[in-house]
């Protein structure tokens, strides 16, 4: 049976995915391009930018120096 998500989670899921898809087309990178300076699929940062798979903070390191910022960028405001 799968595993119902908490809202708060989705929440902030959904809000670091959409700074991850505001950065990625202000630098002008498609999802593919992204993707394969993360050694990713362009759907896997679909799914991230979407809230719909969790991002680790391993991941969200690496999504985050590809981006050029800190992961900190990405928690700002988070509640």
């Amino acid at each position: 049976m799968p595993r119902k998500r908490d809202p708060a989670l989705k929440a902030t899921n959904r809000l670091i995915g959409d700074r991850i898809r505001k950065l990625r087309q202000l630098q002008k990178l498609s999802t593919t391009a992204l993707g394969a300076k993360l050694g990713i699929t362009g759907a896997q940062v679909g799914k991230y930018e979407t809230g719909r798979d969790n991002i680790s903070a391993a991941r969200l390191v690496h999504i985050a120096k590809a981006l050029n910022r800190g992961a900190g960028y990405f928690y700002l405001e988070v509640e």
